[in-house]
């Protein structure tokens, strides 16, 4: 997706939850991602929680009425 809608996203895994949240603390990254649960859990041992947003992307199918 990066590369077809030429995003110029730079990709950056990390080793652990801990090295992830610290890579977005302290400005290396600009977005997290991870599983809902993960993200929630993560978010919960932050600083100032409330600074982290979580969008959430349905995957339910929407039908017509």
């Amino acid at each position: 997706m990066n590369e077809e809608k030429k995003m110029n996203m730079s990709i950056t895994s990390a080793k652990d939850y801990g090295e992830g949240r610290a890579t977005l603390e302290t400005g290396r990254a600009v977005v997290y991602m991870m599983d809902d649960v993960l993200l929630a859990g993560t978010r919960s041992l932050t600083a100032n929680p409330p600074d982290w947003v979580s969008a959430r992307r349905s995957r339910r199918r929407r039908t017509a009425s």
